[in-house]
């Protein structure tokens, strides 16, 4: 008689544990891909989405102001941001190079520490 209910209570744990698992999906996936042309310049970064997690194999890109778009993985429109971003990522790192000794060095003397005179 106690297995009786147990069982509702069981079934409802379940019911609640696969929607919050299918919501969670949706709110990371794309379920359909777009004819992505826009600005090149617009693009900050991007995700390859695989199927198996998701439904479909897609690439979605960052745009600038926290937007993202849908791409197909096959597109050569596609790929060519996918280059250009890397390429932009690879500049930065190499463009910022850690800081030189003279930038840490403060501004009141010769990089040593002052005494306070009273």
């Amino acid at each position: 008689m106690r297995s009786l209910v147990y069982l509702p209570v069981c079934l409802v744990l379940f019911l609640l544990c696969r929607t919050a698992e299918t919501s969670q999906r949706s709110l990371n996936c794309f379920l359909k891909t777009s004819n992505c042309r826009i600005n090149k310049d617009r693009v900050v970064d991007y995700r390859v989405q695989n199927a198996g997690v998701c439904a479909i194999n897609a690439i979605v890109l960052w745009i600038k102001k926290g937007k993202a778009k849908c791409c197909d993985p096959d597109s050569e429109w596609t790929k060519d941001i996918m280059k250009m971003v890397d390429q932009k990522k690879m500049s930065k790192q190499n463009s910022d190079p850690k800081a030189s000794p003279r930038q840490n060095r403060r501004k009141g003397g010769k990089g040593r520490k002052q005494k306070k005179t009273i």
